[in-house]
């Protein structure tokens, strides 16, 4: 008999590992406390519209993956072209920012920017860069990174640059690029590549939302004997030898032995749930409001960054351009993201920021006015990006150092391993380790992901 295999979140990797644990015989329990499957990526479905929990898309370099999704979707998933943008200054701009649009700026920052490149030729800054503002300036230049990247950092994470990382702008950025050979290392880079041809980028999105992925991969497990269980997390482990030997779930004080853990919800509750230390790992929340709206939209992108601080919303993203069976016909829908932590005004309250973001949308000229708007649906998403403070590197290591004394105990996933990830790199995650499990081995290498070849295709969250 195959060990019994407990996995607690029913989000992208804990899905995928229940399917390919079940599909390699194993007995798999996933646990998911909420009464929904899917995690931070899930579909909210209202009168025939939906919305995903922000712009979730596949794209991978890695065959496995595309493999993988051929065999869960077969024909049914679509491939659309990218396009995002970044408005700033009163514009739209294609993103990945493209060169060619520097001369069009206001003279004072074009000279900037050509002055930050001047800089680099003949004083190159070989000194270490210690937070997410000294990287970004070394990389782009001061012009740059008060035009863009600073000003989005700070109203995205709540925080001054100087107590961010310098990981979260080597993450971020491959993300926001999304294809390898787009290369923004440098403003070199940024310049070559704008010269370069352009080509299209495809993604791939189910028909029917995000969710789509989940029901097919829970039907999947099911079927091979696999159990689900909604609302349902474990309260306590009962630990001998340093392994675990039995979880009690709640409710119904369920006692039920395991042979492997892996723990796919955030890092922060496990620590929690063993009595462990403390320690300073900060998720961000997010707040989406999911907007019913008459017509058509008068852009093309399928998803925006908005830098201005005076507009309340961080990132949107259109639901028909990923899919045209997400609205009614002559009907589409915006999906606005605001960032905030547990205890803010917008977190307490969502709905008291409505008529802000309905000006906000005139403003940048997504629509004309308010009676373009059917419906407003709020959602709060927790703990939805783990945010890479200067310190996180070592309360990270400290943390998973005395979570793996317990040798049974497997850590995957974006909020399981603290990790800024896309959804194709949680799908490679639970590819590594399900092979782990079947090999009896247990990786312990969660630090600079983003730096391996194989996970180094992104998507600016």
């Amino acid at each position: 008999m195959k060990e019994k295999i407990l996995i607690v979140g029913a989000g992208i990797c804990g899905m995928t590992l229940g399917y390919k644990l079940t599909q390699a015989g194993y007995p798999v329990t996933i646990l998911e406390k909420e009464g929904v499957i899917g995690g931070l990526a899930r579909t909210y479905y209202y009168d025939g519209y939906y919305f995903d929990s922000g712009p979730h898309r596949f794209f991978s370099s890695d065959h496995k993956v595309i493999d993988f999704l051929k065999e869960i979707f077969r024909d049914d998933l679509a491939a659309t072209p990218m396009k995002s943008a970044v408005y700033f200054l009163g514009d739209y701009y294609d993103w990945p920012l493209d060169f060619r649009v520097i001369p069009k700026l206001p003279l004072k920052i074009f000279g900037g920017v050509l002055i930050d490149s001047l800089k680099k030729i003949f004083k190159p800054d070989k000194s270490e860069p210690r937070n997410f503002k000294e990287y970004i300036t070394k990389k782009y230049g001061q012009t740059l990174y008060e035009l863009d990247f600073g000003p989005y950092t700070e109203k995205f994470t709540k925080l001054p640059n100087e107590m961010i990382h310098p990981d979260w702008a080597k993450s971020g950025v491959n993300r926001a690029v999304i294809k390898e050979d787009i290369k923004m290392n440098s403003l070199f880079e940024v310049i070559k590549t704008s010269l370069q041809p352009k080509h299209k980028v495809y993604i791939y999105y189910p028909r029917k939302g995000i969710s789509e992925f989940h029901e097919r991969l829970r039907d999947h497990i099911l079927e091979r004997g696999g159990e689900i269980l909604l609302n349902h997390r474990v309260d306590s482990f009962a630990i001998e030898k340093q392994r675990i030997k039995k979880a009690k779930i709640i409710p119904g004080d369920l006692y039920r032995k395991f042979d492997t853990v892996v723990w796919t919800a955030p890092i922060n509750k496990i620590s929690e749930t063993l009595n462990l230390k403390k320690h300073d790992l900060v998720y961000l929340n997010i707040v989406t409001y999911n907007i019913f709206l008459r017509g058509k939209p008068r852009y093309d992108y399928q998803w925006i960054y908005y830098i201005d601080r005076e507009i309340p919303f961080n990132r949107l993203y259109n639901t028909v351009l990923f899919s045209k069976e997400s609205a009614p016909e002559g009907y589409y829908g915006l999906c606005v993201e605001v960032s905030c932590y547990e205890g803010d005004p917008v977190w307490d309250n969502p709905s008291a920021l409505r008529s802000e973001i309905i000006d906000a949308l005139v403003k940048v000229r997504l629509i004309e006015g308010p009676d373009e708007i059917i419906k407003i649906h709020c959602e709060k998403i927790k703990q939805a990006y783990p945010v890479y403070k200067t310190n996180y590197r070592q309360e990270l290591k400290e943390n998973i150092d005395r979570l793996y004394k317990i040798e049974n105990l497997i850590l995957a996933g974006r909020t399981g391993l603290f990790w800024y990830n896309n959804m194709d790199h949680s799908i490679e995650n639970a590819f590594q380790v399900t092979d782990d499990i079947v090999r009896g081995k247990r990786s312990s290498e969660v630090i600079n992901y983003w730096e391996q070849p194989s996970l180094s295709s992104g998507g600016k969250n």
